[in-house]
This record gives structure tokens, C-alpha cells and sequence, in this order.
């Protein structure tokens, strides 16, 4: 799902709603106005306040509960009991404004009483009348659902643009939370390793303990933003690979060839690390023996890709019958991937000959 820059609430606040509804009855006395002039004559300015007489309060009370409870709410038989109350009104006002008319002016233009007459010689029941309805229902239509017709669309996409915002705002905590737990998982896989050399009394501990620091500053203040230069990540990428070499030192062969990018490519912060550190956590950590890991990344096209293969032991089915691979890091990663990048990433995994290997593409442009 795309990220939501513009945020309609925020800038329709109510000074713009006020001046979006002026406007918006301004032009549709002026329609009301102008169509009543070419038959009505003295009686257009009568007419024009009939129908805001009968829009206005359809418009402002009956339309926001027909959305919310009828359309939005799933409770679709308010629609018809809504357009029969709204047509009753219609009809109602309309039949004692044409009688009011009569009264003023009784002379009005042949046409206009052809109308005025035929509205009301049999009564207000006519309005109800079968042979007469499909000529009012007309008029109905044209005069009280032309207004409201975008009310009713701005509701409905205010509705929609609600909904989209709280997912978009509760998939933007996830992903939060989701970076937040990277943090923790990477200082208790850092900090076992130094552990475990510091009790072997190993001469690469301090520099280890450096290396950490320089991660560590990386993750708690460079990080913070939603994007970060990726000359910058590719360099922690390079020191955490450099972090692990002094573990492991020679038991392990690690071929690490990351292109330099001048250019100032942005990428999400910490996206690539849990994928390098997949490769360590499942070779050398269970893997003792013919280790290694080869690590290869480049821009080709404004997209940056990124191929990782290491030895593995390929682990039992689960009970689903797939195959367990990565943890809270990895799994994690692929979260804020389908986040950032919506359909400009592909991962493709696959294992043969003992060997797992991941190739990951991101658009960058």
C-alpha cells in the first residue's frame, strides 16, 4: 500500500469548508436562478428559494446519517425510506409554492401555467399520483439529487480516505515497531559474540568492542529517519561484515564486494543488514566446517541489487511443510521492504548443494 503524503482533514479545516460551501451554493443558486429565468419570470426568485428551502436541510441533516447508517453502515433499506422521505418533502413544498405562485402572479407565461396547473389541479395527493409520478420524479431528481449528488461523493470519499489513513497510519506503527526490534536483535547477536571472544581472552575483543560502538552510533542516531544515503548503509554494512570477520577470523572464507555509489541514492535504513546477518547466523554459527559467505551488491540502472549466498545446512521441514530460514530480522526486513517499496523490490531465495543464496532488487529512482 502507497504511503498517504496529502492529509485532507488537515487542509480541509473549516475555513476552507466554509469557503467550499459558499462557493458551492453560489453557483447552484446561480444554476437554480438561470433555469427558473426562461419560463418563470417574476416568480425565479420564488422558485430559487423553494429549492434551497427544500435541498438545504436534506443536504446538511439527512444526507451525513443516509452515508453513514445507510450506505457505510451496511443498512441499505434507509436508501429507499430516505428517497421517499426526501421526495414526500420535495412534493410537499413544491406543490404550495406553485399555489403560492398562482396566487401573486396570476398571469404568468402560457407555459409556466401549463406547469404551475398541472402541479397542482388534483391537490397535493397528485404529486403521489402513478401517471403523473414519472414526470415529477423527474423533476425530483433534477432539482434535489443534482445538489446533493456531491455530497454524497465527498462523504463517501472521506469515508474511504479514513479508512485508508488509519491503515496507513497503524502500518506506519508496525513498521516502527518493526525497526525498533532490529536494534535489540542486533546488540544480543553483537554482544554474544564479543562475549564469547573476551572469554577466550581474544586480542581482537577491544577492537570488536570499537567496531560495536561505531554500529551502535549508526542504528541510535543516523537511523532515525525514513531514508538515509546509501553510500552511508552500505558503509555499516561494511563494518558490521568487518565486525564478524574478527570473530571468526580464518575459519571462514568471506568474499565481500560492494560497489562504491557516488551518486545520492537514498534507502531505508537497516533494510539490508538482517539479510547479510541471515547468511552468518545460518553458516558459520551452525555450519563448522567449509564455511563461507560471499556478499556482492551494485547500482545497475537506478536499481541496487544485492546478491548473498553462504553454506547451510538446509534444516528439517516444519510443520507446514516448508522450510525454516531467518528469524525476527529477516522476517522483519521483508515487512518493511513490501512497506517502503511497495511493487519496486523482488527477493528471490533458493538452496541447492548445500548453499542458500538471496538476491535482492530495490528501485531506488
Amino acid at each position: 500500500m502507497k504511503k498517504l503524503t496529502f492529509n485532507w482533514f488537515k487542509w480541509y479545516d473549516r475555513k476552507v469548508r466554509i469557503i467550499c460551501h459558499i462557493v458551492f451554493w453560489f453557483f447552484f443558486s446561480l444554476f437554480y436562478y438561470l433555469n427558473y429565468n426562461r419560463l418563470a419570470g417574476p416568480d425565479t426568485w420564488l422558485f430559487t428559494v423553494k429549492d434551497w428551502v427544500i435541498v438545504f436541510p436534506l443536504f446538511y441533516f439527512t444526507v451525513p446519517f443516509l452515508v453513514n447508517k445507510g450506505i457505510l453502515g451496511g443498512k441499505y433499506y434507509i436508501i429507499p425510506i430516505w428517497t421517499v422521505f426526501a421526495y414526500a418533502w420535495w412534493a410537499t413544498v413544491n406543490y404550495f409554492t406553485c399555489k403560492l405562485s398562482l396566487q401573486l402572479y396570476p398571469n404568468p407565461d402560457e407555459r409556466w401555467r401549463y406547469y404551475l396547473e398541472f402541479v397542482t389541479e388534483n391537490g397535493i395527493a397528485g404529486m403521489f399520483r402513478l401517471p403523473n409520478l414519472d414526470v415529477f420524479v423527474f423533476d425530483f431528481i433534477f432539482m434535489v439529487y443534482l445538489p446533493i449528488g456531491p455530497k454524497l461523493m465527498k462523504s463517501l470519499m472521506e469515508s474511504g480516505y479514513k479508512n485508508a489513513l488509519l491503515e496507513n497510519e497503524n502500518l506506519s506503527l508496525e513498521v516502527k515497531f518493526l525497526k525498533s526490534q532490529i536494534t535489540p536483535h542486533f546488540l544480543f547477536n553483537t554482544l554474544n559474540n564479543i562475549y564469547i571472544m573476551a572469554k577466550r581472552f581474544d586480542q581482537e575483543a577491544p577492537e570488536m568492542i570499537l567496531k560495536l560502538s561505531g554500529l551502535m552510533r549508526y542504528i541510535l542516531y543516523e537511523s532515525d529517519s525514513n531514508r538515509i544515503a546509501l553510500s552511508r548503509e552500505t558503509a555499516f554494512l561494511s563494518d558490521y561484515v568487518q565486525l564478524n570477520r574478527l570473530k571468526y577470523g580464518d575459519t571462514i572464507r568471506i568474499d565481500y564486494d560492494v560497489e562504491n555509489v557516488d551518486k545520492p541514492y537514498k534507502i531505508a535504513p537497516l533494510i539490508l543488514v538482517p539479510f547479510v546477518e541471515n547468511a552468518f547466523k545460518h553458516g558459520p554459527e551452525v555450519h563448522p566446517d567449509n564455511n563461507w559467505i560471499q556478499i556482492k551488491a551494485w547500482m545497475e540502472n537506478n536499481v541496487f541489487h544485492m546478491e548473498i549466498s553462504n553454506a547451510a545446512i538446509i534444516p528439517e521441514p516444519d510443520e507446514n511443510g516448508g522450510r525454516i530460514f531467518g528469524g525476527v530480522g529477516l522476517e522483519n526486513a521483508t515487512k518493511r521492504l513490501k512497506y517502503y517499496y511497495p511493487e519496486k523490490h523482488e527477493i528471490t531465495t533458493w538452496r541447492e548443494n548445500g548453499s542458500y543464496h538471496v538476491k535482492l532488487k530495490i528501485d531506488l529512482k
